[in-house]
C-alpha cells in the first residue's frame, strides 16, 4: 500500500500571507513591488541558511536573524536592521502562523486519499515544536495520525539530504520505494526524495518557479491549488 508523504511549509498551506503581513508591519519603511519575488527571495534565504544550524530550539533564533539579514542584505537594506528588530518581525510572524489555514483544495484532497485508505503523512525540514504548532493550527491532526508526522529535528537530518526519507521508511517499517512524496520545493522534495528511493514525486509548483538543468524530473508537476486533486488519481492509478 502507498504511503502518501507531504511537505508542510507552502505545500499543505499558503506561507506567503503570514510572512507578507509580518513583513510590511515589521518593516513598514521599505517599498516592496513585488511580493512574490520577496517571498521567494526568503525562502531561498531560509534554504541557505538552515543546513548551517543545529537542527534545536537553542540555535532557532540565530537561524532566523541570519535569514533575514540575507534576505535584507540582497534588497539593499543591509545593515540598517538590527536583530531586535528582525526578530520583532519573527514575533509577528510567527504570530500570523497561528492563524494559517489549508488551501482548500489540499483538504479535499486529504479527504479523498482517507476514502480510498491511503496512509499519508508528513516530512517536514525544522524545529519539532515550530512545526508542530503549525500542524496544530492548520488542524492536520483531522487527516495525519500523529505517528505520521515527522520533523527533521527529531532524526538530526533534514533535507535536501536523501536520509532523511530513509529514516522515516525505517520509522513506519515501510520501503522507501513504497512512498510518493508532495512537495513545493524541487532540491529539497523532488530531487531529495527521488535520490531516496521513492516511488513517485510530485512537485507543487505554484509559485511558478524555473529551475535549470534538472538532474531528475518530478513523476508530477503541479502550477495550481485547483490541480491538486490529479494525485488522487495518480494515487488510484499507481494501485491499478
Amino acid at each position: 500500500m502507498w504511503q502518501v508523504f507531504f511537505d508542510l511549509d507552502d505545500t499543505i498551506y499558503d506561507q506567503a500571507q503570514p510572512f507578507k503581513v509580518a513583513f510590511a508591519k515589521a518593516f513598514p519603511q521599505i517599498k516592496i513591488d513585488n511580493w512574490n519575488q520577496l517571498y521567494q527571495l526568503f525562502r531561498q534565504k531560509s534554504d541557505e541558511v538552515f543546513p548551517l544550524y543545529p537542527n534545536d530550539r537553542e540555535h532557532l533564533e540565530e537561524m532566523w536573524i541570519d535569514r533575514m539579514n540575507r534576505t535584507l542584505s540582497a534588497l539593499n537594506e543591509g545593515n540598517k536592521y538590527d536583530s531586535v528588530m528582525i526578530l520583532e518581525f519573527q514575533k509577528i510572524y510567527n504570530q500570523q502562523l497561528k492563524q494559517i489555514v489549508m488551501f482548500p483544495e489540499m483538504r479535499k484532497l486529504l479527504v479523498e486519499l482517507r476514502n480510498q485508505k491511503i496512509q499519508v503523512g508528513i516530512i517536514s525540514n525544522g524545529s519539532y515544536e515550530h512545526q508542530m504548532n503549525k500542524v496544530t493550527a492548520l488542524g492536520l491532526q483531522d487527516y495525519v495520525a500523529k505517528d505520521r508526522i515527522f520533523i527533521s529535528a527529531t532524526f538530526e537530518v533534514s533535507k535536501p539530504d536523501p536520509e532523511l526519507f530513509r529514516k522515516v521508511g525505517k520509522e513506519i517499517g515501510r520501503p522507501t520505494d513504497e512512498m510518493i512524496y508532495v512537495g513545493d520545493n524541487y532540491l529539497n522534495d523532488v530531487y531529495a526524495a527521488t535520490q531516496a528511493g521513492c516511488k513517485a514525486t510530485i512537485w507543487f509548483n505554484h509559485r511558478q518557479r524555473e529551475v535549470v538543468n534538472k538532474p531528475v524530473m518530478a513523476t508530477l508537476e503541479i502550477k495550481t491549488p485547483e490541480k491538486l486533486f490529479q494525485i488522487a488519481n495518480l494515487v488510484k492509478n499507481l494501485n491499478n
